[in-house]
């Protein structure tokens, strides 16, 4: 329930007169005493006085302190208003008739007077009057002002004949009034504006809303501004009511007597008496507006007393109070919203703190400890008569200590400017065995407290952390353990739970373990593992927010532990997993279900094998389904006959039809991420090769029985895609039906004269085929159907799912009318586009069919169908002869010849071998002469001269061959065709020697030209600078004159299979060479080197080529040619082999030599010549 908890107090000694103000800003408190103005300042810990100032004032109505003109604004009765700055006193008007009250605006942009003849007057901030109205039926006496929050409207309280007038004016002076008349004495509708009222000279105006509160015969009374009455509630204490005043956020109420302050809030609309704080002689009271928190500052005679409040909800049972009443409800029995509850607890005041523990209420009253069991009062322990403020309460439970079992109940009292610490030891019987008090080493206002095993941790104003070790019975003050203060904010509420040390500050940021995760929370609550809480948000719902403590705290509101709840809702307590409640602004209660926390309770469920209480579970929260395997695959598929035991029929349907192929999302939530990593492995493992619906749909069907659960097993059938097998078990069902059925004549029953019933126990084939076209897609359905060439069923189907009879029935009479039973199967296949079993069909019947069989073959590509279902038949040849030609038409040559050779089809296998030019495969067919001599004459088209080589020597025309051969620069088979003959290769050794040399010759000239020109291009750019380089980043199609093709088709972007994000892809480095780059260009620096490393990169294989050469130069008797190929060669070598490096390289080393240190590019060279000299070697 929605308390008031006073977070700490200060209370400093100062003699205070009848009038002063508290500016807020600057912290500075004035005090008239008698003819003199007294200045002091206020430093969070004491006062001190600045200045005392002499000053002739009359009786004080209101005293201001002006921001705007930083001047103090006195109003006297007698007439007169004051103006003091810095030392100056100004007379700044006079009323003969005299001032009943004056108000500033909230924004202190104008003021409202009161005069003693009735008009109402409106002042500027230099005092100047800018409007003035008459007051109807005033009468000279005490008034009162009160504004709204935007000072557009006030409400004004005076004096007339018979009573006091209310009315509401505008800031142009003008009256805002209801044209609604009240009804009669005692009717609904009543307002104030009619006639006087016996009123109490008080108003006060709600903040944040349109509510004014006044004072009527021991009531507070509420009206809006247009003056009609809305509700009101009584006062207990008795006593006269001075003064009303609303916290600045409207929440709060709080009334003035003249020895207490009583603060009021309202629930559910019931108004509620929270808490009253006591003082002696109070003056007036103030709620400070800009300070930390909520701040209420009681002015008395002799003393300054500020009080910082806030909103809390008390752990436990469901505690409200109101006086001296506490209403307890049990959350464990049911959520009722206030003013109802369970048990109510009669106190003889309002208790100033309580706890519940273990069944046990801890109420503090009255200088004395009361010990509850639920609603009775079962012990009283007194506390020392001392004048001190206790504001704080803390039971610790009972420990062994010298082997006598205590407990301490642990007070923060606060006395002479600074808390201390009571320390109460009880027995087991909640007797005193000792009390002793502790000081803290300094001045300082606890504002939290917290238990954490056997210590006492207290945060206080200021920023301190203190440890308190409760039984030491030390004397010793205490001292700060830590300094937490960082910025101008402290700790209002804190909560040690395992590890986690959990902090909300009064800035609303809430930290566990020192990192903020939230910086608007309202409200927190911990249970076992969990830590929930609400925070603000801009949107039109605020959010609730479940965080697991063993898992890594990530704040998402699309997470699955972020709910959207109602604007200004709080956690009053977290009964269980599935439990916890909300209250909202206007004080209902609403109970949720947070999907995190119940996930953890379906978990347990699950591991206590209780399968139906768990499907429940998921099912009411709306979890995922797919939990109920993965939370554990392995004990799932062991237990799937206790699952089907469990599980009614309809739950299990809903299962099987809720489960996807996909690991759930929601497991990470309930599961380490070990564990989440082992059970992914693991259902990876368990599907492989299938899917995770067909293990989990088949497991199920292995034990479910058909007779009592046969609608769930066509269900798992229909989600394995085993249409056609659900539709085979109908027609089996069908069929005993019609086998079993039997005419029964009606008979009567002996006992009522009725005829018997038939009974019907199990699920009948229309039943089933109905229940699977609801499951299954309607066309796919009647199409697997139709592949049954059962008609009587294809109708049923077709009926079941509303086809249009203009279609299927011409269609089935078209099927039926085809009288061969192959010819109707293959054409009901080829309407499916099932060609596959369409030939297959075909290839079952006679001569004909299967030669239509080849045919289809031919037309859909489907030649593996023919070579399975007629491999053992003659007509596998037709097939093989089709494939052939298949394939040639493809291009697709040798897997064409292989096709004809093994079907007999030598001669075509052949033909297929020579368009090929399968050289050796044409010579293994052994052909005649004259057909090699025309493949000859289409190798030699195709400039194919090994080949050229190869069939001559089959030929055994050798001379032929050795010219092919060297044509063809096979020297291994020229020197195999030569061995052990005279024959003079000179000719063709010369030829090839002159195109080798000529090769490396043009190489060795183009090389030379771009070298050339890259050194120009590098001596022009070395006089105008090295280009920048977003230059050098260029778009090289634009200074190319090759148009490209355009790429805006194509995206930069892909998805990442493992993580589902878009990233961009990563771009090919385009080649200079594929371009046409001019002189001048300003990347043609950059194509001259790619251009010239690539003819270094090509003189590899050149050198290769020459070192075989002259291996068979020497072979063949030719040492000259050898020798002068490799004098060209190493010529060759020294023009390419030259280091070839960028202007911006060279810069670069010359800027940091001690790169060629690192990186010796010399030696590199040296190493790659020497390498080529080894190949010519």
């Amino acid at each position: 329930m929605k308390e008031l908890n006073i977070l700490c107090t200060q209370h400093l000694a100062q003699q205070m007169g009848s009038h002063f103000i508290f500016d807020e800003f600057s912290k500075i408190l004035y005090v008239i005493i008698g003819d003199q103005l007294n200045k002091y300042r206020y430093s969070n810990k004491d006062i001190e006085l600045l200045k005392q100032q002499k000053i002739d004032v009359g009786t004080i109505l209101s005293i201001d302190f002006i921001i705007e003109i930083e001047s103090i604004i006195i109003v006297c009765k007698e007439g007169s208003i004051i103006k003091i700055k810095d030392d100056e006193v100004e007379n700044l008007g006079q009323f003969d008739c005299g001032i009943q009250a004056a108000t500033w605006s909230k924004a202190q942009d104008f003021l409202i007077v009161v005069c003693g003849d009735g008009k109402l007057v409106q002042f500027d901030q230099e005092i100047l009057p800018s409007k003035e109205v008459v007051i109807d039926r005033f009468v000279d006496g005490p008034a009162s002002i009160s504004f709204n929050i935007d000072g557009k409207f006030f409400s004004l309280n005076y004096e007339a004949l018979n009573g006091r007038i209310v009315q509401t004016y505008d800031s142009q002076l003008e009256i805002f009034q209801s044209q609604s008349k009240s009804d009669p004495e005692g009717g609904l509708v009543q307002t104030m504006f009619e006639k006087p009222k016996q009123i109490k000279n008080i108003v006060a105006w709600q903040p944040n809303c349109g509510y004014i509160a006044g004072v009527e015969n021991q009531q507070i009374i509420f009206w809006e501004k247009n003056g009609l009455r809305h509700l009101e509630f009584n006062l207990q204490e008795g006593d006269e009511v001075l003064q009303v005043r609303w916290s600045p956020d409207g929440s709060i109420l709080a009334v003035q007597y003249q020895h207490k302050v009583s603060l009021y809030i309202r629930q559910n609309y019931k108004w509620y008496h929270k808490r009253s704080i006591c003082a002696k002689d109070i003056l007036g009271f103030q709620f400070l507006e800009r300070f930390e928190q909520t701040t209420l500052a009681i002015f008395t005679n002799n003393s300054l007393q500020f009080y910082w409040i806030n909103t809390i909800y008390l752990q436990g049972l469901g505690m409200s109070r109101d006086y001296g009443a506490i209403y307890l409800t049990d959350f464990n029995k049911a959520v009722i919203p206030p003013p109802m509850f369970h048990k109510k607890l009669q106190l003889e005041v309002s208790p100033v703190d309580l706890v519940y523990y273990n069944k046990q209420i801890f109420v503090l009253i009255n200088q004395k400890i009361l010990i509850c069991e639920y609603d009775q009062i079962s012990k009283q322990v007194d506390l020392p008569e001392e004048e001190r403020f206790i504001h704080k309460l803390l039971y610790i439970p009972y420990y062994k200590v010298d082997d006598i079992y205590q407990g301490s109940i642990i007070l923060v009292a606060h006395e002479e400017g600074t808390d201390l610490i009571i320390e109460i030891l009880l027995d087991k019987e909640f007797n005193i065995i000792q009390i002793w008090k502790r000081n803290f080493s300094q001045k300082t206002q606890i504002t939290a407290i917290c238990q954490s095993n056997n210590t006492i941790i207290l945060h206080s104003r200021f920023g301190e952390r203190f440890v308190y070790y409760p039984f030491s019975q030390k004397d010793d003050p205490i001292e700060e353990f830590e300094q937490l203060k960082a910025d101008n904010s402290y700790d209002i509420q804190i909560e040690q739970k395992d590890q986690f040390f959990i902090t909300l500050k009064n800035n609303n940021k809430l930290a566990i373990n020192g990192q903020v995760i939230s910086t608007d929370c309202t409200s927190f609550y911990t249970f076992k593992h969990f830590v929930g809480f609400t925070a603000n948000t801009p949107d039109l719902y605020h959010l609730l927010y479940v965080i697991d403590l063993t898992k890594q705290i990530i704040i998402d509101k699309k997470a699955l532990n972020a709910s959207n709840i109602e604007r200004g809702s709080r956690i009053v307590q977290i009964v269980s997993n599935d439990k916890l409640i909300l209250q909202a602004p206007r004080g209902n209660f609403e109970t949720i279900a947070p999907r995190v926390m119940v996930l953890y309770l379906a978990k347990d469920l699950f591991n206590q094998k209780k399968y139906k209480l768990c499907y429940e579970m998921l099912r009411r929260h709306k979890l995922d389904m797919n939990l109920l395997f993965d939370l554990n695959p392995t004990q799932f598929l062991q237990d799937t006959d206790l699952i089907v035991q469990e599980l009614n029929q309809s739950f299990l349907q809903i299962f099987i039809q809720a489960i996807n192929n996909l690991v759930s999302f929601e497991l990470p939530y309930v599961v380490q991420q070990d564990e989440f990593k082992q059970i992914s492995a693991l259902i990876q493992e368990k599907t492989l090769g299938t899917t995770k619906i067909h293990l989990i749909c088949g497991a199920l069907i292995k034990s479910m029985n058909e007779e009592s659960h046969l609608l769930t097993i066509i269900t798992a059938m229909i989600r394995r895609d085993e249409i056609e097998e659900a539709l085979i078990k109908v027609m089996k069902l069908k069929t005993l039906e019609q086998e079993q059925e039997e005419d029964l004549p009606p008979h009567l029953n002996p006992d009522n004269g009725k005829p018997y019933k038939k009974q019907h126990k199990h699920v009948k084939s229309d039943q089933a085929l109905e229940f699977i076209c609801w499951l299954a897609d309607a066309n796919k359905m009647y199409e697997v159907a139709l592949g049954t060439y059962d008609f009587q069923l294809v109708k049923q189907v077709a009926q079941y799912t509303q086809k249009d009879p203009k279609e299927y029935l011409p269609q089935i009479e078209k099927f039926q009318s085809i009288g061969d039973h192959i010819n109707m199967k293959a054409a009901v296949q080829l309407e499916l586009k099932s060609y596959d079993k369409a030939i297959s069909v075909l290839c079952s019947g006679n001569e004909d069919q299967i030669l239509r069989a080849v045919e289809l073959m031919t037309k859909y590509q489907r030649f593996r169908v023919g070579l399975e279902s007629l491999k053992n038949t003659k007509y596998i040849v037709n097939v093989k002869e089709a494939l052939g030609e298949y394939l040639m038409g493809q291009k697709q040559l040798n897997q064409a010849s292989l096709a004809f050779e093994s079907g007999g089809l030598f001669d075509k296998a052949l033909q297929a071998s020579i368009e090929a030019y399968d050289t050796k495969r044409v010579l293994s067919f052994n052909p005649s002469e004259e057909q090699l001599i025309k493949y000859i004459d289409s190798l030699k088209e195709a400039s194919r001269w090994a080949d050229c080589g190869r069939v001559y020597q089959f030929l055994n025309k050798l001379d032929d061959a050795i010219h092919y051969f060297c044509k063809a620069e096979e020297w291994k088979k020229v020197a195999k065709c030569t061995r052990g003959k005279q024959i003079d290769l000179g000719q063709q050794l010369q030829l090839t020697f002159s195109i080798k040399s000529n090769k490396m010759l043009s190489a060795s000239q183009l090389f030379i030209q771009k070298y050339e020109r890259l050194r120009a291009v590098q001596e022009i750019k070395k006089e105008i600078g090295v280009l920048a380089p977003q230059q050098l980043q260029a778009d090289f199609d634009a200074m190319s004159d090759v148009s490209q093709k355009s790429s805006a088709s194509k995206t930069s972007y892909t998805m990442s299979i493992t993580t589902g994000v878009r990233k961009k892809k990563q771009k090919n480095d385009k080649s200079f060479l594929s371009r046409n780059i001019k002189e001048g260009s300003p990347v043609e620096e950059e194509y001259l080197i790619e251009f010239l490393k690539d003819i270094q990169t090509q003189s590899v294989q050149i050198i290769q080529s020459v070192k075989q050469f002259q291996n068979y130069l020497i072979y063949f008797n030719q040492p000259q040619l050898s020798h002068e190929l490799s004098i060209k060669a190493k010529d060759y070598l020294k023009i390419i082999n030259k280091p070839i490096k960028s202007i911006a390289a060279q810069v670069f080393e010359e800027q940091n030599p001690q790169v060629l240190q690192l990186y010796r590019t010399e030696q590199i060279s040296f190493e790659f010549s020497q390498q080529l000299d080894n190949l010519i070697k």
